[in-house]
């Protein structure tokens, strides 16, 4: 495969509807392609020094792409990533702020970067430029690496509300309980409302308390939650028996397993 193929696989993607199997078939073989790209090249931090760059120690650059989504760089051409540094002035001493990057270390900080608000990727390829997700990128190399993806495609979503939820102030609800109490409540040292070991979050504070009327509260209440008090919360409920979490949207709903809820939010929260 040749890095002119991804380029022409781009320009052939923008002619698709993106609801259509072609689309979603041309957009999978752009990403395997990209995984199996020797030569990738990246941004890199504007404070890289000449060294760093020369020997391609620097660290790579997030920035804020389309949609104020913060974001990643990539080319599969030197010429275009040379371009690209040229045409927004992105050097130091004359030397562009890009390097050449292998696909396990790219890898790794698209991982690591998820859980620090990165969630787009952009490939720029001069003429044609594609504006995706980093997470198909991480979870289609780690297949090709023989090992398991981190996410889902159902579960985007909630990786993306958690990061809203770290970088800004979006909350989510939960219905406690019956039996907790209102100390309990202040510091996070409750369980939620168990469905048959199915525990529900929710992006609608209305829907949320709705919902506590027909499990008994006699008026509505819900607690809302940041990403710290959501993780007390859950940590809290480690042993209640809990083995799923629904999350409830207003157009969507979303399971995932608990641990697997729990383990990211620990991530995210430093632990």
């Amino acid at each position: 495969m040749t890095e002119s193929l991804v380029q022409e696989k781009i320009a052939l993607l923008n002619r698709y509807e993106e609801s259509s199997e072609q689309f979603q078939s041309c957009y999978e073989q752009i990403i395997f392609d990209i995984v199996k790209t020797k030569d990738l090249f990246t941004v890199v931090r504007k404070e890289s020094s000449v060294e760093s760059i020369k020997d391609r120690t620097a660290p790579i650059f997030c920035g804020i792409g389309y949609n104020d989504i913060p974001s990643v760089w990539l080319f599969t051409e030197e010429s275009i990533a040379k371009e690209y540094t040229n045409r927004y002035n992105l050097k130091n001493d004359e030397i562009g702020l890009y390097k050449k990057v292998a696909i396990e270390e790219l890898t790794v900080f698209l991982f690591n970067a998820m859980f620090s608000g990165v969630s787009g990727l952009i490939v720029d390829e001069g003429k044609n430029t594609l504006t995706t997700n980093v997470y198909d990128l991480v979870n289609t190399s780690l297949l090709a690496m023989q090992r398991q993806p981190v996410l889902e495609k159902q579960e985007y979503k909630i990786m993306t509300l958690f990061n809203q939820m770290k970088f800004g102030s979006k909350k989510l609800w939960i219905i406690p309980a019956k039996e907790t109490t209102g100390e309990e409540l202040i510091f996070n040292q409750f369980s939620p409302l168990q469905f048959e070991k199915t525990i529900k979050i929710y992006t609608n504070q209305d829907e949320s308390k709705k919902e506590s009327l027909k499990h008994g509260y006699k008026s509505e209440f819900s607690a809302s939650v940041d990403i710290k008090s959501l993780y007390q919360v859950l940590n809290h409920s480690i042993n209640k028996g809990i083995e799923e979490v629904l999350f409830v949207g207003n157009d969507y709903e979303v399971r995932m397993s608990f641990i697997k809820v729990l383990n990211i939010l620990a991530r995210m929260n430093g632990q």
